[in-house]
């Protein structure tokens, strides 16, 4: 069959994509069973439906630089040697597709994810390995082989089977130009929204798929090709070896179970409420030794456990998992854009859904921002409430979202018809760049140092009348609150620009009815939260989790953050920084606040504790990432 350029192009696409699609139907056919206990029929088709975006995105992804240069509105694109040159620049791409599709049909049920774009460095790190390991693959998986050569056989044909004309459709170079520009830019804009996966704000990424399928089943809609190349540019954490497996454990071990005592269990039954405050740093409470822009937050404080806490990251995407899942980031790249964002991970909507708890997820901005929807889905989320549930732009603040107080009216009424018990987590926005308020508040709240301070007052405020709306609902006296920041803002003063004082945050557990006292001074972080509330249920299973229960007293007591290659390293007053497998500075906060005096070379036998600890936590987290062991066994 001869025809156009254009047709051809059009006609390898549909081929090429029928093939990716074929992949993906063989691999969820032998997967299935890895796909969910209940896998249906229907999820089958949906996983199918929902893939082909994905499909899509890929198939410009490989196909891209390909399109660009075919459809060159030249006429040297006619001439043999840069056909050539283009049906290679087709047909190794594609083929390679189709490859690493057919071989994820047998590699899944080792690794149930997607292989990642660190499979490159894994095979340069162990190239004899890999190679010895084509042969036994062939043999044991000779029908994964066989059907991959049906299909690039059949593929080839197809593709060999349509030819472009060799006569030119116009003779004049300028008359050619003319014509075969606008389609060559048609095709330009056809790559750009196939690559970015569709129209929306941020090209979609691996964690997408989360938002249409449940965790289990999002290999099914995903492809090879789509996932590799979006992590491509993301390496795989260093494997650690400070020590034995064991002996980190035994330092610390994020397998988990709470121990059964006259506290455990209390609580069992009772709501769970998680409010996480945009950018609201110890600094603008009572607690951070200046002028307080929370006088509601200070005073239920005095009613409950406060903790001048430490922060995990630096940003509202790492600060999610950290409360909700025990799951900091400690990395170069957040969970949710790593190549790890297929890991199966539990968190407090997943350990307790089989209690008869449901979740939802508040958060009063646009519908997809920072991916916070999607990671809600792959945490187990029930239900996700975003300004598009809200569904009343007269409250939009022009930039994020629903205005605070409102989307907190909004929270309290989604509550009161919900069945108990729920957990529930609340993200706050009004106190984020540009740091407006409401226009009726003009003048009411206190101005400070810097612009933030303003909107942190009204974000106090907009809490207060929550709260208000709450206590007067049947669900709030049987409800444990936990308040606390995402992160940090800018400081105001110099202890909060520093790097110890750029993480600590106020974090409140509180209860109606009051909560058992335990012992406030001391070393607490955003990881400890998860675990803390699992301990006052007295939840009986086994999970995982980096931090600790605040009434665990034979736990480590620890925070850990990570920016720039380098870790920060909490404990009591001491602060250890650690980068290239060693300690490069350590303080003692209690009488240098400021971090003036590095101290590593007085490293007493404490701190050389503090390091070991904070080794074992380091390979700990890392390797359970490789090894996709962020749930127990």
């Amino acid at each position: 069959m001869v025809g156009s350029t254009h047709a051809l192009i059009s006609v390898r696409l549909l081929v090429s994509f029928a093939v990716l699609l074929l992949s993906r139907l063989l691999f969820i056919v032998f997967n299935s069973r890895l796909l969910g206990s209940g896998f249906s029929f229907g999820d089958f088709v949906w996983m199918v439906t929902a893939g082909l975006r994905y499909d899509f995105s890929a198939l410009m992804m490989i196909n891209g630089l390909w399109i660009f240069m075919v459809a060159w509105p030249f006429s040297f694109r006619n001439k043999p040697i840069f056909r050539l040159l283009t049906d290679w620049l087709y047909f190794v791409p594609n083929i390679a597709a189709l490859t690493v599709n057919m071989i994820d049909i047998a590699y899944f049920p080792f690794t149930l994810r997607r292989t990642t774009g660190d499979i490159f460095n894994y095979i340069t790190r162990n190239e004899a390995m890999s190679l010895s390991l084509i042969p036994d693959f062939l043999i044991n998986y000779w029908y994964i082989v066989l059907l991959w050569l049906a299909i690039g056989w059949l593929f080839v044909r197809l593709i060999l089977s349509y030819r472009i004309s060799n006569k030119l459709t116009f003779s004049n170079r300028i008359v050619f130009f003319l014509w075969n520009a606008p389609v060559w830019l048609l095709w330009i804009g056809l790559i750009i929204i196939g690559v970015r996966g569709g129209f929306q704000l941020k090209p979609v990424s691996v964690v997408n798929a989360a938002t249409v399928v449940e965790a289990q089943q999002i290999p099914g809609v995903l492809n090879t090709p789509f996932v590799m190349m979006k992590t491509l540019k993301n390496n795989r954490l260093q494997e650690k070896s400070y020590m034995t497996s064991g002996e980190a454990a035994g330092l610390f071990n994020p397998d988990q179970k709470v121990v059964a005592d006259t506290i455990s269990g209390t609580f069992s039954g009772y709501n769970l409420m998680v409010i996480m405050l945009e950018s609201f740093s110890l600094e603008h409470t009572a607690a951070g030794g200046g002028r307080s822009f929370t006088p509601f937050l200070d005073s239920l404080a005095k009613h409950g456990l406060f903790f001048k806490a430490h922060a995990n990251g630096k940003r509202s995407i790492e600060a999610i998992p950290a409360v909700v899942a025990s799951l900091p980031t400690w990395m170069d790249y957040d969970f949710i854009s790593s190549p790890y964002a297929a890991n199966p991970i539990n968190s407090l909507p997943s350990l307790l859904k089989p209690l008869g708890y449901k979740s939802m997820f508040f958060h009063g901005g646009n519908n997809g921002t920072m991916s916070f929807n999607a990671f809600c889905k792959l945490a187990g989320f029930d239900s996700y409430y975003g300004r598009d549930e809200y569904g009343n732009d007269a409250d939009f603040d022009g930039k994020w979202g629903i205005w605070d107080e409102q989307f907190y009216d909004y929270t309290a009424r989604v509550l009161q018809s919900t069945p108990q018990p729920f957990v529930a987590a609340f993200f706050s926005l009004s106190s984020h760049h540009p740091y407006k308020i409401p226009v009726q508040y003009a003048g009411v709240f206190p101005e400070g140092k810097i612009p933030i301070q303003r909107a942190v007052a009204y974000g106090d405020f907009a809490l207060r009348t929550f709260f208000e709306k709450a206590a007067r609902s049947a669900w709030y006296k049987k409800t444990i609150f936990v308040i606390t920041a995402d992160h940090t803002s800018e400081g105001a003063s110099a202890y909060f620009q520093s790097l110890a004082g750029q993480y600590d945050i106020p974090l409140l557990f509180f209860c109606p009815g009051g909560l058992p006292a335990t012992n406030t001074d001391v070393t607490v972080q955003q990881t400890d939260i998860m675990p803390t509330l699992l301990y006052l249920l007295g939840y009986k299973g086994k999970y995982t989790a980096f931090g600790s229960s605040i009434y665990d007293s034979s736990a480590p007591r620890f925070a850990m953050n990570y920016a720039d290659g380098g870790y920060q390293f909490f404990s009591g007053n001491t602060l250890l920084r650690f980068a290239n497998d060693h300690t490069n500075a350590f303080y003692d906060l209690s009488i240098d606040p400021m971090q003036e005096k590095n101290r590593v070379k007085a490293m007493n036998k404490q701190t050389l504790d503090d390091e070991r600890l904070m080794k074992s936590v380091i390979q700990q987290y890392n390797n359970r990432m490789n090894l996709n062991r962020l749930i127990p066994k």
